[in-house]
């Protein structure tokens, strides 16, 4: 039950993580490719540029850009950087995340700018060596000091490149919602020196869906050898990073709800059985005068003694093994005291309507037929 508790309020925290953009009504579109059995076009640009350019003129479209890789899928690939001062020394190398971007990137998904500039059209025709980075990377390394201006050497071949900051925009998960991930570096095509490279983003203006039929005619017009690999709406890719949780909470769910069944049924069975053999004590019990009352809270607490015994060995034991949870848990500390003490008081609830029959029936034991009865 403790679990299940935590993966109720883990969900709940999860559907309220900032994804730091707006996936309504954007649309991702995987590069095209050729078939397998077809030869790899020799110039990359041959499809990528010209179907990047009549996208970006394509009615019912408000923003175009590109990312590699797309955030959430788990893809991508990373680099070591150091600040200028700290370059020299190789163990002040940290690992970040690259993202490489073309076009209004930033602007399709609505990420928030924290600082600075995003890239603009010059600086990837002039190839310039600029860099936007994420607020880790910033309150990494320049929590006292203002990091537009700022240069990193980043390592992403032989030699290592001077690069300068223009930008800070807000984290963006690379893999999963639970947890934030490294650092990230945002660069353009261009400074890498890549051909065309990365997952169109597409923001419509209205249910991205109903673009997906018109992008495909596209790319059959502009090359009919080559198929998308993957189009799927943003709101469907976080809802694929959001998957593990939500099988995690089901699934516990389910055992819990089973566990809260048998213990109401065994507690339930205990005390009924309690009352049968007891039945003669209770008649004598009721013969001296005791009340109705009485007797009630006699069996009620028995069961609840029972039930505390129960919780309390639970409890213990759920703080070992709810350690186990972390890396499914999202905004929710494994020994969270507001779930362990609302299970508790459900658990006692619970127990409390299972003693409740057994002890309404004790209340009307008849003590001459209870004496008898022995």
């Amino acid at each position: 039950l403790i679990g299940a508790g935590l993966m109720v309020r883990s969900f709940i925290s999860l559907q309220s993580t900032d994804p730091a953009c707006e996936p309504a009504s954007v649309l991702p579109l995987t590069r095209p490719r050729p078939p397998a059995p077809s030869p790899a076009p020799a110039d990359p640009v041959r499809l990528w540029v010209p179907l990047y350019d009549e996208i970006s003129l394509a009615p019912g479209l408000e923003r175009v850009g590109t990312i590699g890789p797309l955030p959430l899928t788990g893809a991508g690939f990373s680099g070591r950087y150091a600040t200028e001062e700290n370059s020299g020394n190789l163990e002040s190398y940290r690992q970040a995340d690259y993202r490489i971007i073309k076009g209004d990137y930033f602007q399709t998904m609505r990420t928030e700018l924290l600082a600075g500039r995003v890239f603009n059209r010059d600086d990837e025709l002039n190839a310039s060596s600029y860099i936007v980075i994420d607020d880790i990377m910033a309150n990494k390394n320049f929590a006292d000091k203002d990091p537009i201006g700022e240069k990193l050497m980043i390592r992403f071949g032989p030699e290592p490149t001077l690069v300068e900051i223009i930008g800070v925009v807000h984290h963006q998960d690379s893999a999963q919602l639970q947890e934030d991930g490294n650092e990230t570096i945002f660069m353009t095509n261009e400074l890498l020196g890549f051909g065309p490279f990365g997952t169109f983003v597409l923001r419509t203006q209205a249910d991205p869906a109903t673009y997906t039929g018109p992008v495909r005619d596209l790319v059959r017009r502009l090359d009919p050898d080559v198929v998308i690999q993957n189009m799927q709406p943003m709101t469907d890719v976080m809802d694929e990073a959001r998957a593990p949780t939500w099988f995690a909470l089901s699934l516990i769910s389910i055992f819990g709800a089973i566990a809260l069944i048998l213990a109401s049924v065994g507690l339930y069975s205990v005390l009924s059985y309690i009352v049968r053999l007891r039945q003669s004590e209770l008649g004598i019990r009721m013969t001296f005068g005791a009340t109705p009352a009485r007797i009630f809270g006699l069996v009620v607490g028995r069961g609840l003694l029972l039930a505390l015994i129960g919780g309390a060995l639970g409890i213990v034991i759920a703080l070992s093994v709810t350690r186990l949870m972390q890396d499914l848990l999202v905004g929710v500390s494994p020994t969270d005291p507001l779930t362990f003490v609302t299970t508790a008081v459900l658990f006692v609830g619970i127990a409390f309507l299972a003693t409740f029959i057994p002890a309404r029936r004790a209340t009307r034991v008849d003590p001459e037929i209870s004496l008898r009865w022995e």
